[in-house]
């Protein structure tokens, strides 16, 4: 599930019994002059996310009280990934294309919810938790794309250039938020975010961004920047405007 490019070291594979629903492989950090280390990426499919919640790295991503987000989307725009990080990890979560299609197969007893339903039921657990600070760099329509492709709504998130004045896709903004041009390599940096790499949508490229957030987040809660930004919650926002909202993404994302 995850192809090899420079940023991951495949000699590295975490094995699981079920490869084709979790892989987790080392996430090289090719933004910062000293990079960090020790850093994992795990890719699990919504339908099985619910299957995986005792695992170690879930728990822990999402009983952090902050995570840095992503999002990928498909050729036709649709979010196909998110991505919750933590400054160690980073869990990469494969959506679903249709939730109504779970269940379709087979047959269950009364009141058996199927795999994805139930997955689908974390997933909303961990946006809606208001315990947890979700921090993502343009966090408005990673929110508007969630809602308007798959119904989630998402609380107490974040959009990290709303903590700085300036052009928000600029490359010194990146930087900005990442520390300091003596701390970060620039040309990964707008490879990351504004060049090829984001343009690759790969799963490599969406942990990255998601685990950068992270720490663009930890740096603006250190100097009280969080404390001064506007949060998002969507399910404070209602209905009618949420759906006029949610038609914008079309354009946004």
């Amino acid at each position: 599930m995850l192809p090899q490019t420079p940023l991951l070291d495949l000699a590295a594979v975490h094995s699981h019994p079920s490869a084709m629903a979790y892989s987790a492989v080392n996430l090289r950090d090719n933004l910062y002059q000293v990079p960090h280390l020790d850093l994992v990426a795990v890719e699990v499919e919504e339908a099985h996310l619910a299957d995986f919640c005792r695992d170690p790295i879930v728990m822990d991503t999402f009983s952090s009280s902050l995570v840095g987000m992503a999002c990928t989307q498909g050729t036709r725009g649709v979010l196909t990934h998110i991505a919750f990080a933590i400054p160690t990890h980073v869990l990469c979560v494969k959506l679903s294309r249709s939730i109504s299609s779970a269940g379709k197969k087979g047959t269950r007893s009364k009141g058996q919810s199927s795999p994805l339903a139930r997955s689908r039921e974390e997933l909303k657990k961990v946006l809606l938790n208001k315990k947890i600070r979700k921090a993502a760099f343009d966090m408005h329509k990673l929110a508007l794309g969630l809602y308007h492709d798959h119904g989630l709504m998402i609380a107490r998130a974040i959009d990290l250039q709303s903590t700085r004045i300036g052009d928000r896709q600029s490359l010194d903004m990146y930087v900005s938020l990442l520390g300091s041009e003596t701390m970060v390599k620039k040309g990964a940096v707008a490879d990351a975010f504004i060049g090829k790499g984001m343009e690759a949508g790969s799963i490599q490229n969406l942990a990255l961004r998601a685990w950068a957030a992270c720490k663009a987040g930890l740096l603006a809660d250190a100097n009280g920047e969080l404390r001064r930004s506007p949060l998002i919650n969507a399910t404070d926002i209602p209905i009618r405007v949420r759906f006029l909202l949610s038609v914008q993404a079309t354009i946004l994302i």
